[in-house]
């Protein structure tokens, strides 16, 4: 998930996420969002989120929706890492990581 586009340009978005992103289908799991960078309260990136239950953000530029519980994990680590811990911990976003490491195994 992304705040917005570099310089408020969509073309150098795709242009820069072409260089990173081999196979167009991956393209359908990038989104960008300010909603949930605000709703969790999010300052750095990278930052994992998972949530206890589904979680729409509210529709206005800057309204806040208050989120359900969740865990997050900001810095330079894997995404297996947030997710091994998240599942470890046993918090709020226990059960969502647990899912996302097996779907992961599964891709293999």
């Amino acid at each position: 998930m992304f705040r917005g586009f570099p310089n408020n340009s969509a073309k150098h978005f795709i242009a820069g996420m072409s260089k990173v992103i081999s196979n167009d289908d991956q393209f359908a799991s990038i989104g960008v969002d300010p909603r949930l960078f605000r709703a969790f309260g999010i300052q750095a990136v990278p930052t994992y989120v998972a949530v206890s239950s589904d979680f729409m953000p509210c529709d206005g530029l800057n309204c806040t929706t208050t989120p359900p519980p969740f865990d997050a994990m900001s810095g330079n680590v894997t995404v297996r890492y947030a997710l091994e811990t998240f599942s470890d911990d046993n918090g709020p976003g226990a059960l969502v990581a647990r899912t996302a490491l097996a779907n992961m195994a599964r891709a293999r």
